[in-house]
């Protein structure tokens, strides 16, 4: 049995005392499932989940996965379930994906640990990013190349 904590960011917050010493710093492999997150609009000001990636990117032990679309999510779940030695979690927010294909058979693959990738190879500019604002800078880049210019995207 693996275990997933399926949560809100924002409540997630209220737990980091015990998501820190039970879990983290015993390096158990809980899966935290951190839904909501982000600026989520109708829902309310104490329910935006702005700090997640911060503060659990602060415990030592803690793999911090947040997709910048719906199939990177299927290989973050995918990954997490992989990983036996230490604590995880994925962020996503609330709301739709973007609409990419997904991974055929709809399973996620799993991903190589603290390994980035690069969206689109450019020069003299660099842009990096984590998460759906990735979506920004892949436009972005649309619109400099309209100029000439050629941007790195990671």
């Amino acid at each position: 049995m693996k275990p997933f904590c399926a949560i809100y960011s924002s409540f997630i917050l209220r737990a980091y005392d015990q998501v820190s010493h039970d879990v983290d710093l015993q390096k158990l492999p809980v899966r935290f499932a951190i839904n909501r997150a982000g600026l989520v609009g109708a829902d309310g000001s104490t329910h935006n989940g702005s700090f997640d990636v911060t503060f659990m990117a602060c415990l030592p032990n803690m793999v911090v996965m947040v997709p910048s679309d719906e199939a990177e999510l299927m290989h973050m779940v995918a990954t997490a379930v992989a990983i036996d030695d230490r604590p995880s979690c994925f962020r996503f927010s609330r709301g739709n994906g973007v609409g990419v294909a997904l991974p055929t058979g709809n399973k996620g693959t799993p991903l190589e640990i603290e390994k980035g990738k690069i969206l689109i190879e450019g020069e003299r500019v660099a842009l990096l990013d984590y998460g759906t604002a990735v979506q920004n800078y892949l436009a972005a880049a649309s619109l400099l190349k309209l100029y000439g210019s050629r941007c790195m995207i990671l």
